[in-house]
């Protein structure tokens, strides 16, 4: 999708507006005074950006709730079967658990992918026209690989950003939170594990 001609007249129309409201504006009160500069100050931008910012901010709040509801989830299945995993792995029962709690973060992260992926392949059907093209530069992104072989077009490029903060915000949670998991399997095992050779 690109920005048509009609779309910068627009907003050169509306720059021209703030302009002129803001040379009306300094016999007003200083609070309106304020408001109509930072209406001027927009109207440098693109009207766009902020449907950027919002898909955005969007998709960081979605992931980052996914994230919250899988970690806890994750908590309450360690805290539930910590004592049956005892009785069948014996002294061992750490390693099935800490496998469990890895695979479902990592399939968590897969998720946070792929509804990046369907996002860009919904705006991008020019720069990513197949799935597979999709997913590799999400992922390479998300990861904050960014290998710069496929690249969105000027529209939406600001949103390749996003998706690595987000990817970084993920991806060092979810290093945070299996170490901590890690300490706290290791801390029951010492518990369990005696109970259990005993």
């Amino acid at each position: 999708m690109n920005v048509s001609i009609n779309t910068y007249k627009a907003v050169g129309s509306l720059f021209t507006i703030t302009i002129l409201q803001l040379e009306c504006s300094f016999d007003l009160p200083l609070k309106y005074q304020f408001w109509q500069i930072l209406i001027f100050c927009f109207g440098f931008f693109n009207m766009l950006l902020l449907i950027k910012l919002a898909i955005g901010t969007g998709m960081i709040g979605f992931t980052v709730v996914l994230h919250a509801f899988v970690c806890d989830w994750v908590f309450r299945f360690i805290e539930r079967y910590s004592r049956p995993f005892v009785g069948t792995f014996g002294r061992y029962w750490t390693i099935p658990t800490l496998i469990t709690a890895v695979f479902v973060i990592g399939s968590a992260l897969m998720v946070d992918i792929w509804a990046w992926t369907l996002l860009f392949l919904w705006l991008e059907p020019v720069a990513l026209p197949t799935v597979d093209d999709a997913l590799y530069f999400t992922t390479s992104t998300f990861t904050t690989v960014g290998y710069g072989d496929i690249v969105l077009t000027d529209e939406w490029r600001l949103l390749a950003g996003t998706t690595a903060i987000n990817g970084m915000i993920l991806f060092g949670w979810s290093t945070a939170f299996i170490f901590e998991i890690m300490a706290k399997l290791y801390k029951s095992g010492r518990i369990y594990g005696k109970r259990s050779d005993e």
